[in-house]
């Protein structure tokens, strides 16, 4: 009798993550940028607004508890 060969497992592959730190750097720093600009001009400084909130961040709302 013939041995049966075992099947051999495929290794799945790692999703390589996304580099977000250098843009989210960059844009940080064009806002310092345009805000001193402005300062320098002789325009009010306006408040500081936080970027939009991630669609998602806060989970699924549309359950009953969000009611």
């Amino acid at each position: 009798m013939k041995k049966k060969k075992k099947k051999k497992k495929k290794k799945k592959k790692k999703k390589k993550k996304k580099k977000k730190k250098k843009k989210k750097k960059e844009e940080e720093e064009e806002e310092g940028r345009r805000r001193r600009r402005k300062k320098e001009e002789g325009g009010e400084e306006e408040q500081y607004k936080h970027p939009p909130m991630p669609a998602g961040a806060l989970g699924d709302v549309t359950h009953a508890d969000a009611r």
